[in-house]
């Protein structure tokens, strides 16, 4: 719920970083439904090579990361007007649905690719200026 609500505030406030979260999010969450899915339907090649399986099921994949992102954006958009009760709430638009997605691609490449120095002082980075935007937000 407490990440629920981080989100439908990040998604009035800063919009284009909730978009990051919610592509990267939606992207894991439809990989790893896919596979256990694929898994239990008894497809055997599902626990091989990673590349090879997300090459050879990519449009289960798509499918499933497209409807996570509709999906996590509506429980976020009800937190919104319901918990929140904020009344002017726009809505994503496809464009938007796939900025999202490559958004969050790039970041989850990001963090598989880079080198665990780079990524370590990145994160480091992030959490340190995420700490002092929301308190110069708050303060101001």
């Amino acid at each position: 719920m407490l990440i629920g609500l981080a989100l439908a505030k990040l998604r009035v406030k800063v919009k284009y970083l909730y978009f990051i979260l919610l592509g990267s999010s939606a992207i894991c969450f439809g990989v790893g439904v896919g596979a256990a899915c694929l898994a239990i339907l008894g497809f055997e090649d599902v626990g091989g090579n990673i590349y090879a399986v997300l090459l050879k099921y990519s449009p289960v994949f798509c499918v499933l990361a497209l409807g996570f992102t509709y999906i996590m954006d509506r429980i976020i958009v009800f937190i919104q007007q319901d918990v929140l009760s904020l009344t002017t709430i726009d809505q994503i638009n496809f464009y938007q649905v796939l900025y999202a997605l490559l958004s969050g691609a790039a970041l989850i490449v990001y963090l598989f690719m880079t080198p665990d120095l780079v990524r370590t002082s990145s994160l480091f980075i992030l959490t340190i200026g995420s700490f002092v935007y929301g308190l110069k937000t708050k303060i101001t």
